[in-house]
């Protein structure tokens, strides 16, 4: 849920877990930094659950069809909005591998763009001058083409 929201910072120590309340404060309906009674526990857990059944399970539900996560993406129009939605490397791939769960007509368009993508960050004057940077893209092109290989074959 931290990841999903970007709100707070959790720690686990021993059975203690500490959330930073000013980042949640107005989420959450916090009115003070420091939770120190348990009537204010027993509330931040309470608004967390709210938040989990209105907000999060709905999106669970929603998201566990590929289909939709596949609109979702066609919907964003900029890579930052797919980068928030979809973090890491890797989101071109896992595009790829929805698209081949719904047998989409678009399958080869988007083997096509992915591939397209990664070598465009690939040549890209960053990824050039960054020696790590060009070793994990290089590897990221590499996994996309093995994976376009595999499911051109494979049924998922």
């Amino acid at each position: 849920m931290f990841e999903i929201t970007k709100l707070g910072v959790y720690e686990a120590e021993n059975e203690t877990i500490s959330i930073n309340t000013e980042e949640i404060k107005g989420v959450f309906d916090l009115v003070q930094d420091t939770i120190t009674q348990e009537e204010q526990i027993v509330s931040l857990c309470e608004n967390f659950k709210r938040y989990f059944v209105d907000l999060y399970l709905p999106a669970f539900e929603k998201y566990s069809k590929p289909e939709n996560v596949l609109q979702l993406w066609d919907s964003l129009d900029t890579l930052e909005k797919k980068t928030s939605y979809f973090p890491g490397p890797d989101k071109y791939i896992k595009i790829l591998i929805f698209s081949k769960m719904c047998n989409e007509p678009q399958f080869e368009d988007r083997c096509r763009e992915s591939i397209s993508r990664y070598e465009t960050i690939l040549n890209s004057e960053e990824t050039q001058n960054n020696e790590m940077l060009k070793t994990g893209y290089t590897e990221d092109l590499e996994n996309c083409k093995k994976v376009i290989e595999y499911l051109r074959v494979n049924e998922v």
